[in-house]
């Protein structure tokens, strides 16, 4: 049993790009399905204001701010 463990350097910084790269990923993907989010929410917030819709609207710009 080894009281050091013997460390290879380049495994370390490609698994650390590599883990880096998969949370740059996900954090896109996650903008991306925000920004569809807020577009929706923006959309039937739009609706109710045009259709006199208080109730909708107040939902649709909670929901909009949440988002």
């Amino acid at each position: 049993m080894a009281l050091f463990k013997s460390s290879n350097p380049e495994k370390t910084v490609q698994r650390d790009l590599d883990a880096a790269i998969k949370t740059r990923e996900r954090l896109s993907a996650q903008i991306v399905e925000f920004e569809q989010a807020i577009v929706r929410h923006a959309a039937a917030a739009k609706q109710a204001a045009l259709t006199g819709d208080d109730a909708d609207l107040d939902r649709a710009e909670a929901a909009l701010r949440a988002a």
